[in-house]
This record gives C-alpha cells, structure tokens and sequence, in this order.
C-alpha cells in the first residue's frame, strides 16, 4: 500500500517540460488580448507624472519595494527624493 500510495504521489508532482509543438498547439488557440493601441500604451515608457502619482496614491504603510521603506517616507520627502525616484522608475 506504501509503494502504491508513494507511487501516485511520485507521479503526480513529477515535473516535465511540454515540448515547443506541445505549447504552439495551445498557444494558437489564443486570441491577443490587447488591441493594437492598448499594446503601444502598455509598452510605452512612465511619464515623471505617472510615477508621482503613483507613489502619492499608494497607502501610506505600503513598502513600494525591496528597501522596506513605507510609501509615507517618499510622500514626505518627495521633495528631496523625488528626482532620484523618478530616475530610478525611468531607468529601469
């Protein structure tokens, strides 16, 4: 019964790769999402104005990112970090 039960459990989160045909197939089905327009708007680069407001709209207590630092920080001291901020989004 172990040997059957392990067996099933084996098999079931065994990971192997679906081949290029294998993922074509399915991927033919699939309709865009995005209309050509709605693709050149997602694509296009932040303006200095969208990630201004984007930092202002965020909770207070929310860490945008990896440095732990809660929205309220950037808010506060935007006047000195802003640019910085700015920079660092249009970089990336």
């Amino acid at each position: 019964m172990e040997q059957i039960i392990g067996s099933y459990f084996r098999d079931l989160f065994q990971t192997c790769s679906p081949s290029q045909t294998d993922l074509s197939s399915v991927l033919e089905g699939v309709c865009p999402k995005l209309s050509s327009v709605m693709s050149c708007f997602v694509d296009s680069a932040f303006t200095s104005e969208e990630v201004k407001k984007a930092i202002f709209e965020m909770g207070a207590t929310k860490a945008p990112g990896k440095d732990g630092l809660p929205a309220l920080f950037y808010q506060h001291f935007w006047d000195k970090v802003g640019s910085s901020v700015i920079l660092a989004c249009l970089v990336c």
